[in-house]
């Protein structure tokens, strides 16, 4: 009926006058930065309420399935870039349940250190659907899990990681804490994915 809404209870917009006929940009930003795409389910309850608008939000091309150029000996398959399962998840410790939760997740992912990076963060988002905060130490390889105990029941490793990163409770951007290669190669981490080079 050509009236607008500042409605942020997505699915009960414009209720009262037959439902939204057009959402004003195809997404939206939460407090915590988590841009959501705009429609009746879309919500920002557990990422600290909506934000605003993003009509100049454009999403990822790595979410977008690119064919490789076929060459003289045939078809060659593109690698699809990793994404994050709960297959991957090898321990899930819950700490901070009176203020919410904090989800501290040990995985194991396939890739490079770049797109490690790209997992760690898909299973933090995975996690704050669930709960207020999560930090997500992504290992290279199960060899390199092995290797890794977590003495202190937190939910963390105490070695051969390659990151971890994370959001806490009060929101905010993805945190990352690199574990560094001296320290890798000194606790003689059996794994090929080395971290970045930085001080261990």
């Amino acid at each position: 009926n050509g009236l607008f809404s500042d409605n942020t209870d997505f699915d009960n917009t414009c209720g009262d006058n037959g439902g939204v006929e057009s959402w004003l940009a195809p997404y939206g930003e939460c407090n915590n930065g988590k841009v959501i795409s705009m429609g009746h389910d879309a919500s920002c309850s557990v990422h600290g309420g909506f934000k605003q608008l993003r009509p100049d939000y454009v999403p990822s091309v790595s979410t977008t399935s690119v064919a490789a150029a076929p060459t003289a000996a045939g078809p060659v398959a593109a690698n699809p870039p990793a994404s994050f399962s709960t297959a991957m998840v090898r321990s899930v410790v819950i700490t901070k349940e009176l203020k919410g939760g904090q989800a501290n997740v040990m995985f194991v992912a396939p890739g490079g250190v770049d797109e490690l990076l790209q997992v760690a963060k898909q299973c933090v988002d995975h996690y704050l659907d669930e709960y207020k905060a999560a930090y997500c130490e992504v290992f290279g390889s199960d060899a390199d899990f092995g290797m890794s105990n977590d003495d202190d029941g937190d939910g963390f490793g105490s070695a051969c990681w390659v990151m971890i990163v994370g959001i806490p409770l009060v929101g905010g951007d993805y945190q990352v804490t690199e574990m560094g290669q001296i320290s890798y190669q000194l606790d003689g981490c059996p794994g090929s994915v080395l971290p970045p080079v930085t001080s261990g």
